[in-house]
């Protein structure tokens, strides 16, 4: 690989660091904290008069999940079915 291929691609991976650690922040400090008020409020709210708003966050809450894991699921499950993980190959 070129000095300028290395360069760049040192650039990039920095990018793609800094833009790894963001999303988690957001997701531990914000995303996180808020879903499991809904889940903890929309639970205690099941036996109120407030059960079918409750029942509808949790449903939606749940549908997102579910779409989130099916979509991962059909991009790493063959790790998972194949019993092992692929192998990076060295190319020169």
């Amino acid at each position: 690989m070129s000095r300028r291929e290395r360069r760049w691609l040192i650039v990039y991976g920095v990018v793609l660091g800094g833009g790894t650690i963001a999303c988690l922040t957001v997701f531990v400090t914000i995303t996180l904290p808020v879903a499991a008020t809904l889940v903890l409020r929309s639970a205690r709210a099941l036996t109120s008069s407030h059960s079918l708003d409750a029942t509808a966050v949790l449903a939606l809450l749940a549908t997102v999940q579910l779409l989130w894991l099916r979509a991962w699921w059909r991009r790493h499950g063959h790790r998972f079915r194949s019993g092992r993980t692929p192998r990076a190959t060295h190319q020169s």
